[in-house]
């Protein structure tokens, strides 16, 4: 601890100091007489407290506390002297002065410096904990903007793969509707990306940088799903020890998305159209509407007519749902985007499971592109990270493909569809040899008049009969052709 003692009386700063050691054992102590010392000292810097006369033979004490708050405003600075006045005590206080004291009363002076310091500790932590609030919520806001700027990225249309020309018009209309707050119906099934495009509708409109709160109305129990959508008060039911904000009042100023919208029961349809019509809803066991400004976007893989027309969801709710309507194709109508999601799901997947992986053989290219996907893009995506988990290699096998793609028959992928004027008995039990042997025939036929048309070209005939090359090339091993005997003209 530093101590600047300002006084040109010799015998009144031994004084001071001896009594300041009585208390601060380890102190140190600097004495100014003259001007240049003070200016030197002041320069100089790095002092704990300041005791200085009122009157000086340079100038006076108010002087040096002006010059001292200027460079230093938080240095405390206690005017020890022996004459003066209230009036000079109150004018130093003004000015920033922590104490006015008489020199003969040492002991007060002690107490004083001790104040001093314990206030100008106090204010130190004070603004050292307003500094670090400061720089927490400057943080806070930095990561906020952050995680803002990187769910708009991840969920932006950009961020949607796919290039056919069905994908691209579903985008494109899906963007012309975001920047509006028109109500968005979404057909589709399931796995398709139904949540992914409801996202990026919310992130591309102005509600982007309010909530989007996704709930799937097949997922929760139909006897709690009104309590989860609407909220309740304390003591709506048993259980309930404590008002519960919904999901409505979650997304107020943002985008709720109600996924599965037909297996909501129809007494809570009756209550989203109230919503949609007036923009307010009710608690559970509450008779007063609170407003919402909520834009609803729904999903379905279910046919909304047909289920008006059954009576198992309210036409009048569908023509109010059914603004604005998209239908996100199946993987099997887009296959031309298969190529692509996988090179995608390859990239995200590489640091999850923290293996790099460079690609696939043509052979699981040619397999992946010719597959059904009953399950759409989030079993393909599924079918990838599994394989770039079981490939040994850089590259993905065949042997890293799970059993259901490799155990697809040939009639699976519409060999059967593909001949035309052939129908296999399927439920007589007399015919199933009648129906195996045809099946042979079939088969041959297809393949001599496949192969006869490319020429032996195998790779040509998959394409054409829009088959992988693997299972075409299974299928003719199969009935033992050669494929040179094709190759000649005629």
């Amino acid at each position: 601890m530093r101590f600047l003692i300002i006084d040109d009386n010799p015998s009144d700063r031994e004084l001071i100091i001896r009594e300041l050691r009585r208390e601060f054992a380890d102190a140190e102590f600097r004495e100014i007489i003259r001007r240049t010392d003070f200016e030197e000292a002041l320069s100089e810097g790095g002092f704990d407290v300041v005791i200085t006369d009122y009157r000086l033979q340079w100038t006076d004490g108010l002087w040096v506390l002006q010059q001292l708050k200027e460079r230093y405003p938080q240095l405390p600075v206690v005017m020890a002297t022996d004459s003066g006045g209230e009036q000079i005590a109150v004018e130093g206080m003004k000015r920033g002065l922590s104490d006015y004291v008489l020199k003969r009363n040492l002991r007060r002076l002690t107490l004083a410096v001790s104040e001093s310091l314990e206030k100008a500790r106090l204010r130190s932590e004070h603004d050292e904990a307003i500094r670090r609030l400061r720089a927490a919520e400057e943080l806070l806001r930095r990561q906020n903007a952050e995680l803002k700027r990187a769910v708009r990225e991840r969920y932006s249309f950009e961020n949607i793969v796919g290039s056919s020309d069905v994908m691209v018009d579903v985008l494109k209309k899906a963007e012309q509707v975001a920047f509006t707050s028109s109500t968005v119906l979404i057909y589709g099934e399931t796995g398709t990306g139904k949540e992914l495009i409801a996202r990026a509708i919310h992130e591309s409109s102005p509600r982007s940088l309010r909530s989007f709160v996704p709930i799937n109305c097949g997922a929760i129990p139909r006897e709690l799903l009104e309590s989860e959508l609407f909220g309740h008060e304390k003591g709506a039911f048993t259980g309930a020890t404590a008002r519960r904000i919904g999901r409505f009042e979650e997304a107020n100023g943002g985008t709720l998305f109600l996924d599965e919208i037909s297996d909501m029961p129809l007494n809570l349809q009756v209550k989203l159209l109230r919503v949609l019509q007036e923009g307010t809803m009710q608690r559970l066991g509450s008779n007063m509407d609170v407003h919402v400004d909520v834009r609803i976007v729904v999903a379905t893989h279910e046919d909304l007519t047909q289920l008006a027309k059954a009576g198992k969801f309210r036409e009048d709710l569908y023509y109010r749902l059914k603004v604005f309507d998209l239908e996100v194709p199946p993987l099997r109508e887009r296959r031309e985007d298969i190529p692509l999601l996988i090179r995608h799901f390859m990239a995200n997947h590489s640091k999850k499971i923290g293996k790099l992986v460079m690609g696939i053989d043509d052979e699981v290219q040619d397999i992946l592109c010719s597959y059904s996907y009953p399950g759409n893009v989030r079993q393909l995506e599924h079918i990838i990270e599994r394989a770039m988990i079981l490939c040994e290699g850089d590259m993905i096998t065949v042997d890293s493909l799970p059993r259901e793609v490799l155990t697809a028959t040939s009639s699976d992928r519409g060999i059967e569809a593909r001949v035309e004027n052939v129908a296999i008995p399927k439920t007589n039990e007399e015919l199933k040899t009648a129906k195996a042997e045809a099946q042979q025939r079939v088969e041959l036929m297809f393949l001599r008049k496949l192969l006869s048309s490319t020429r032996g070209n195998v790779s040509e005939a998959a394409r054409k009969a829009e088959m992988n090359r693997y299972w075409l090339m299974e299928l003719i091993k199969k009935h033992a052709l050669d494929v040179n005997r094709f190759k000649s003209p005629g």
